[in-house]
């Protein structure tokens, strides 16, 4: 998967998943066990409601 084809698929799951929490809505892209990880590197409070969170860019950075 290229940048632009992540960029995608997280712009999709999160919309799918808007009013979930951040750690919840990367359930469908990555392994649970690397969920934490990459919440933890972006900065991102893992309980934050997707619908707030405007660093999807660095999201991308970060599992790309």
């Amino acid at each position: 998967m290229d940048y632009d084809e992540l960029d995608k698929r997280i712009l999709k799951d999160f919309q799918k998943y808007i009013n979930k929490q951040f750690k919840n809505a990367l359930d469908d892209l990555l392994p649970q066990k690397l969920i934490p990880v990459v919440v933890s590197l972006s900065g991102i409070p893992s309980d934050k409601v997707v619908n707030s969170i405007t660093k999807r860019k660095e999201i991308n950075l970060l599992i790309y």
